[in-house]
């Protein structure tokens, strides 16, 4: 009865909520939205504001500061407008650059300064026969992102004019990559993060120094900012990205500061936001339980000939679930330790979360799973998991309920000494269980410590109408 009840209740929430008019751009904290290209606001030839499917580009409009790239050499070829719906990368609007090795298609302001420390860019790259086409760079060709030396479906690593050279990291859908998964012509998220600023000075799509480095593939979006993002602004940028374009966003990061773990993942705030957190230990001198980033942290023990499995029943922060473990450990029962030295305002915390894991790897231990039950059914939540593994390469494939999520590819590297973090969403099945499992390739290994949920919560109001509103049905089901 009671889980019938529950799932009254999840049935009203979703028939009340009303439906959003458009996916906004969600706003962050931690920086300052320096420059947005929507390709559903920009002007055709002949002024069109709601061109035609098909239609030459005749200028794009920065979104902050009201300046727009124009197609100041229409001779050299205009990029052309996908209509919503008309196959434009997640048919959103897109436009469309064409190019050869003998040149194509630009738009181009000279006037235009942007200050960028984070940049995403949705779009497709194609072969133009030519290596080096550049999707953005400024006046002078610096500040690139482009594509590899020789002509292939992946982004150049730099040198000193191109974005991030050796002065930042590149992921593509959230891996730190610079090979596009699914090769040309595969819609993908480019997101380039640069150690310090830098200052554009002019801004253009494509490039008109060498005209057989221009973009060939489509380019939905640019969203750029003057300085890094914390963990809950990237996770709220992820959740924008993957809602509008339907293409999937991990965080696949090494987790060197603590403010990259998200408190605040789905934007819904303390009040409204439920969350779960297991720090997981071997021995019985391990860490105590403590925060991380204002997230209370459950400890559970591993100690003894074998780990236990549980059920174990959590409480944090307005959550309640049982926790059941399925573990590999080695034959000595000696745990896998690594040195973290994060930084951050709950440094210390990550560090001995960081630094004594459980593992994954070898012929014997190749799946972990952890199931959480009496969760709230079909219910969307926000997954955190910490690892690492200083002497070790592998990579863990993550699945939720059996669907493969993606491969957590940073958790073990032999040559760093820190903890890596993984996010992504899941949803929680019809009966409220969540469960997760890692698998790792033989003769691989890599390591877990602790693990977050979150998830959002009606408000107490909320909760009280619907369950007034499920209480009634039932009775009036009790009548019949």
């Amino acid at each position: 009865m009671a889980r019938l009840m529950i799932l009254v209740v999840v049935a009203l929430a979703l028939a009340v909520t009303p439906v959003a008019e458009g996916i906004p751009l969600p706003t962050v904290s931690s920086a300052n939205l320096s420059a947005h290209f929507d390709a559903s606001d920009l002007n055709s030839d002949g002024g069109a504001s709601n061109p035609a499917n098909g239609t030459p580009i005749t200028s794009w409009t920065d979104l902050v500061g009201g300046l727009s790239v124009n197609d100041n050499f229409p001779g050299d070829g205009r990029p052309t407008y996908v209509a919503a719906g008309s196959g434009g990368i997640g048919n959103q609007p897109t436009v469309r650059f064409q190019a050869t090795a003998a040149g194509g298609d630009l738009l181009f302001n000279n006037f235009i300064n942007v200050t960028a420390q984070t940049i995403y860019a949705v779009g497709t790259m194609v072969d133009n026969g030519a290596h080096l086409a550049t999707l953005i760079c400024d006046k002078n060709h610096n500040f690139n992102i482009r594509q590899t030396t020789p002509a292939g479906s992946a982004y150049y690593p730099g040198n000193v004019a191109d974005f991030i050279n050796s002065n930042g990291v590149f992921h593509i859908d959230g891996h730190p990559t610079f090979t596009i998964p699914g090769g040309y012509g595969a819609a993908h998220v480019v997101k380039a993060v640069r150690d310090t600023a830098a200052a554009y000075q002019g801004f253009r799509f494509s490039d008109n120094i060498a005209s057989d480095r221009r973009w060939n593939g489509d380019v939905a979006e640019v969203i750029i900012f003057d300085n890094r993002l914390d963990g809950n602004d990237s996770v709220h940028m992820n959740k924008y990205l993957i809602d509008k374009y339907g293409i999937n966003q991990v965080i696949d990061e090494p987790l060197s500061n603590t403010t990259q773990v998200a408190d605040d993942p789905l934007g819904a705030g303390p009040i409204d936001s439920g969350q779960l957190a297991v720090n997981f230990h071997y021995t019985a001198n391990g860490a105590t339980a403590g925060t991380l980033h204002g997230i209370a942290f459950d400890n559970i023990n591993l100690a003894g000939s074998a780990p236990p499995s549980g059920p174990f029943l959590l409480t944090a922060n307005n959550m309640a679930a049982t926790l059941t473990l399925n573990f590999p450990f080695t034959s000595d029962n000696t745990p896998r330790t690594q040195n973290v030295n994060a930084i951050g305002p709950d440094a210390a915390t990550l560090d001995a979360v960081g630094g004594e894991m459980f593992y994954v790897g070898g012929t014997n231990h190749a799946l972990a799973s952890m199931i959480f039950s009496s969760l709230m059914p079909d219910t969307e939540f926000y997954v955190q998991v910490i690892g690492g593994d200083d002497g070790w390469n592998g990579d863990l494939l993550v699945e939720a309920n059996t669907v493969p999520v993606d491969v957590w590819t940073t958790v073990a590297d032999g040559n760093r000494n820190t903890a890596s973090l993984f996010g992504f969403f899941a949803t929680s099945d019809a009966s409220g269980a969540l469960q997760l499992d890692f698998t790792i390739a033989a003769d691989s290994h890599a390591a877990i410590s602790g693990i977050i949920l979150t998830s959002r919560i009606p408000e107490p109001a909320t909760m009280s109408l619907l369950a007034l509103g499920a209480i009634g049905l039932l009775r009036r089901r009790r009548r019949r």
